[in-house]
């Protein structure tokens, strides 16, 4: 299927773009079947248009990783966290690393039973309010009396 076809007569350069780039009415104008060839051929050139610049990403950062000393780029991958994403302005860079403390939103009722010697800031604790920790329901599963949990 020809979608422009050259009717053998030399076209001068307003009529070469015309075939490449058709308005709007030449495209109102065609059949579906046509449009959807049409369609297919620029998804395909789009994605050999985005493969050629992960290609050449990738050739950028294999010769700046080669200028750093790096010997290749899993080096790297393997450092985690770029440097400059603590620039100003970059919110991730205001977050804690630390893991977040669960805090409890009242008094504890319920302690651990191995945790019954330590301070309650520390303890696995739960305050009965909420649904119940895994911990204390394989303790009263095991026979241990919510009592015996008391805080």
């Amino acid at each position: 299927m020809v979608l422009f076809a050259n009717s053998g007569k030399k076209k001068d350069n307003d009529s070469m773009n015309s075939a490449k780039n058709p308005t709007a009415a030449q495209l109102k104008t065609m059949p579906r079947k046509v449009l959807e060839t049409l369609l297919k051929r620029v998804e395909t050139q789009l994605k050999h248009h985005a493969q050629a610049d992960l290609l050449s990403a990738y050739r950028a950062a294999k010769k700046l990783a080669l200028a750093a000393g790096c010997a290749n780029l899993t080096d790297l991958a393997m450092i985690g966290e770029p440097i400059d994403s603590k620039e100003k302005g970059d919110r991730s860079a205001n977050k804690d690393t630390k893991p977040k403390v669960v805090k409890p939103k009242g008094d504890p009722a319920f302690v651990h039973p191995e945790d019954k010697g330590l301070d309650l800031t520390t303890a696995r604790t739960w305050t009965g309010k909420g649904r119940p920790p895994n911990w204390y329901l394989n303790a009263i599963d095991s026979g241990v009396t919510p009592e015996a949990m008391s805080a």
